[in-house]
């Protein structure tokens, strides 16, 4: 939202400079979902114990995850692309970034089972 506000602040003041119009329209307003601490915290502890580097980080896009809180815990396991390029044809993840990710979501799932 604050990202939001300072884009259309700066539109709104190049276009006051040259005497230009715009409009907008938002694409999606869905609300935020909150996931599950305790799945949050179970993939922080394994990647620690990994060695595995994180960054917690809430995610805009709406995913699948998002409905279903309501019915079972949930977490997300988010990895790098190159550029921050997702779901787009120029979309690329290292393997090796893949690999951790991979070894970060069995490591947490093996948690949940025992």
């Amino acid at each position: 939202e604050e990202a939001t506000k300072r884009i259309l602040a700066g539109i709104e003041k190049i276009c006051g400079e040259r005497s230009l119009a715009f409009d907008t329209a938002p694409r999606s307003d869905t609300p935020p979902v909150r996931l599950s601490e305790k799945i949050i915290r179970l993939i922080e502890e394994t990647a620690r114990e990994k060695n595995i580097p994180f960054l917690k980080m809430p995610s805009g896009a709406l995913h699948d995850s998002s409905i279903l809180p309501e019915i079972t815990d949930v977490g997300m396991i988010f990895v790098p692309s190159r550029e921050g390029r997702s779901h787009c044809p120029e979309e690329f993840t290292d393997l090796s970034d893949l690999g951790a990710g991979a070894q970060v979501l069995l490591g947490a799932a093996m948690k949940l089972i025992r």
